[in-house]
């Protein structure tokens, strides 16, 4: 290859990167930053918060290089129609390149009500861009704003040697069914227990969470959960129940147990109760509020006889009450609930997203080291449910037990689960399952 040519080639590629040093800032102002994962107080869309000055933050993407915020411009108003006019906060235009914990500072936030927020943003060339709608709603902020009572089905006491047997009460079983006679606007559930509960509502689970409302010490801060139910309401009888356990309130903890700790259970209180409310707002500007209470509301236990987290569960189809959280249920069988004192700690809205199911994992292998005792290997160790298609007679139990290895010979070892049973037990219907 000739000089000449060399220097040709040199020339070109050096036009080149000038050619982009020159212009490459006019190339990205044809392409505005990208606003993604709108959050406040780190949740997207949350439900139910009780911060007064909450925080909001949003990620920026954008090609180029040397891309940066430079300004930003928060809207929040109580309508997405008017998010334009910023009615209940207009930010106006920050110079800042923070797009995180940028704090709240518009008018006085109102228990229950939902608020909409956008958010634009300016680049390094002053280009703007503008983020999707998001919304929050808020909690109850104040006491009075709650009406509901803790209320629980009276399984009796403990009357067990500690050390010795297992005390595993069954689970409590709520229902209230109440009517709606006018067009609703929008329908909140404020729900909480002391122990763990399942919120239902027409049938349905309400929610996708499990274990709420969470681990908290109880004499300090119990969480409450708050769901948007508007879609899961309608004219004519409804019905609202919940199913309660001990859960880290009442039910074996830790070691324990292993150790002979003078208390084994029970650290927190001896019976789980549950407490909610539903808000119903009307189209012709009334509302109402549905709340838990031991006049209106029924109470009983039902198929699942043994609800422990590290003892594990015991459930007896036999014993299902068809369709209780069902509209047209007949409950004249069931008792009152009892009420029972709230706790010490202050109630406050969840701050965390819930426990829900990540993914459906089959097993990898399955083996029948002992007639009739089938090892399931799932490849990891989980924290799951187990799910199983099975049919048999009625009163066949099948007895599932958990473990994170193998012995030699191929059965399940637990001794390095030391007292923790970790064992469920299904009773079969008869009736298909």
């Amino acid at each position: 290859m000739n000089i000449l040519f060399k220097k040709k080639i040199n020339f070109l590629f050096l036009a080149i990167i000038m050619a982009f040093t020159v212009y490459g800032n006019d190339f990205q102002t044809n392409l505005p930053l990208e606003i993604h994962q709108l959050r406040i107080e780190y949740l997207e869309n949350p439900e139910g918060i009780d911060v007064l000055k909450p925080r909001f933050s949003w990620v920026l993407k954008g090609d180029g290089f040397n891309r940066y915020q430079s300004a930003y411009q928060i809207h929040v108003s109580l309508s997405k129609n008017d998010i334009n006019r910023g009615f209940i906060w207009n930010s106006g235009k920050i110079l800042s390149n923070e797009t995180n914990q940028i704090i709240y500072d518009g008018a006085t936030l109102v228990s229950g009500k939902k608020y909409f927020w956008k958010v634009t943003v300016w680049d390094e060339n002053d280009v703007s861009s503008t983020s999707e709608i998001a919304s929050w709603s808020m909690g109850n902020l104040e006491f009075l704003d709650w009406q509901a009572e803790y209320i629980s089905h009276n399984v009796g006491y403990n009357k067990k040697d500690k050390y010795t047997e297992l005390y595993l009460p069954p689970a409590r079983y709520l229902r209230h069914s109440f009517n709606i006679n006018k067009k609703i606007k929008r329908a909140t559930a404020y729900t909480t227990a002391l122990g763990v509960y399942e919120l239902r509502l027409n049938g349905n689970k309400v929610g996708n969470d499990y274990l709420l409302p969470g681990w908290t010490d109880y004499n300090k801060r119990l969480y409450y959960q708050t769901y948007d139910i508007t879609d899961q309401l309608s004219q004519g009888e409804n019905v609202v129940g919940a199913i309660i356990a001990d859960g880290w309130y009442a039910g074996y903890i830790g070691y324990a147990l292993l150790v002979r700790l003078d208390k084994v259970r029970e650290f927190y209180g001896v019976n789980p109760s549950f407490m909610g409310q539903i808000k119903i707002e009307y189209e012709d500007g009334t509302s109402e509020i549905i709340a838990s209470n031991d006049k209106t509301w029924k109470a009983n236990s039902g198929p699942i006889l043994e609800a422990d987290i590290i003892m594990g569960e015991t459930y007896d189809a036999r014993l299902e009450h068809k369709n209780w959280d069902k509209a047209g249920f007949d409950d004249s069988k069931w008792s009152k609930p009892k009420r029972y004192t709230i706790a010490n700690g202050k109630l406050m809205a969840s701050p965390t997203t819930g426990i829900k199911n990540q993914e459906t994992i089959k097993p990898i292998k399955i083996t029948e080291p002992i007639p009739n005792t089938f090892i399931f290997d799932l490849g990891k160790n989980i924290a799951g449910i187990a799910k199983l298609k099975i049919q048999g007679e009625a009163g066949t139990k099948i007895t599932l037990r958990f473990g994170e290895i193998l012995k030699s010979d191929g059965t399940l070892l637990t001794e390095n689960l030391r007292k923790a049973r970790a064992t469920d037990t299904y009773i079969l219907s008869g009736n298909g399952v």
